[in-house]
């Protein structure tokens, strides 16, 4: 697997290089696809008489064989060719703090892993299932939740870093500046809208996915996770395609200590709740640091900022008011009618307040063909 992720993280790098984000995306869905269905096929069937742990492992390895010979058959049509390695000095240098990086946060993960559930058997009182078993309800039912908006910040991303990486050399730095400052303000913008939702609608959405409802009261209560995380994530990208790696690195690095400390006071205090505290903080700072290097760097759009701040909290005045009408159709409708209704008056109310605000132009929508330059947010 480690060969044919690497050739296939390769093939797919470069459809992302040529802005070919079709293959690019419908390759990653296919993988998904194909993992699905391969590993039903082998835990079902028991077609090779391994075990189900063991089955699992092998339909990751069957997938990635194939989505490697799909991506290559991809390259090869659309005028990709075999040849010599060109700039290895200057990617092996761009790529370096990266790869470091990658290898803290793996690393910080297992950190959390094993050191949350220790915690809490020995400051809480916990005997070992039961940490284990908050922590597993944190991170794998939890946290995949807490992901939404970062997922569809992502796709933006995938568009926005070619997109920057190649105006950084050929547009001006207004140009950059401006589609810089959009992207934060998307991304502010959609992680406040989930956050909304989330806190108010988090119980119910816990009930009906896991029936858990310890669960979704850690979704309702850690859902402003999500607001740090979604604008670190895209700051980190947009620093890395201009070229500020190392900056990134070196700020990932103090981060990952503070959240080391963090995690390692807290738990006597806030017991599982350490974990969303840690994961807050570390996001936060980093938003933090990353946004003072973009500000020193190339800058950032006037009412970037003042827009974000206005989303912020228009987000926590309409979560906090949410949660007491959520529960109380709940308890007068039902669980599903309670999502639908409560779900549908945060969004309008939270889109009158973006377009009064003048956040959002809700007249761009309705352009058919928008000028040159023009601001959606």
């Amino acid at each position: 697997m480690l060969i044919t992720s690497t050739l296939y993280s390769v093939v797919r790098g470069w459809f992302w290089g040529k802005k070919q984000f079709f293959i690019f995306s419908v390759t990653e869905l296919l993988e998904e696809i194909i993992k699905v269905i391969l590993t039903t096929i082998l835990l079902l069937t028991g077609i090779f008489h391994i075990t189900k742990f063991y089955s699992y492992a092998v339909a990751m390895l069957l997938t990635d064989i194939a989505i490697t010979i799909i991506l290559f058959l991809c390259f090869f049509r659309n005028g990709g060719r075999m040849g010599k390695p060109l700039y290895v000095a200057k990617v092996v240098r761009s790529s370096t703090p990266l790869t470091i990086t990658r290898i803290f946060g793996s690393l910080m993960s297992t950190f959390l892993s094993l050191c949350i559930p220790m915690l809490l058997t020995t400051k809480c009182g916990f005997s070992t299932p039961e940490a284990t078993a908050q922590f597993g309800r944190a991170s794998g039912m939890v946290m995949p939740l807490i992901f939404t908006p970062s997922s569809i910040v992502g796709s933006l991303g995938v568009v926005l870093i070619p997109e920057i990486a190649s105006n950084a050399f050929t547009s001006s730095t207004d140009t950059i500046r401006q589609k810089i400052g959009n992207a934060i303000e998307f991304s502010c913008i959609v992680s406040c809208f989930f956050f909304v939702v989330f806190s108010s609608c988090g119980k119910n959405f816990a009930s009906i996915l896991y029936n858990d409802a310890l669960a979704g009261e850690y979704l309702a209560k850690t859902s402003i996770l999500m607001i740090p995380m979604c604008v670190n994530s895209i700051t980190i990208s947009i620093l890395n395609s201009l070229g500020k790696e190392t900056q990134t690195f070196l700020s990932h690095i103090v981060c990952c200590v503070v959240l080391a400390i963090v995690t390692l006071i807290t738990p006597k205090y806030l017991g599982i709740f350490a974990y969303f505290v840690s994961l807050f903080v570390f996001h936060t700072l980093g938003c933090v640091i990353n946004l003072t290097l973009l500000t020193k760097h190339i800058g950032m759009p006037n009412n970037t900022l003042s827009h974000s701040l206005s989303a912020l909290i228009a987000s926590l005045g309409l979560g906090l008011c949410m949660v007491s009408v959520s529960d109380l159709i709940t308890t007068k409708c039902g669980i599903y009618l309670s999502i639908v209704i409560s779900s549908a008056v945060a969004s309008i109310v939270y889109i009158l307040f973006l377009s009064a605000t003048k956040i959002v132009n809700i007249k761009v929508f309705r352009q058919k063909n928008k000028p040159t330059g023009h601001r959606m947010f």
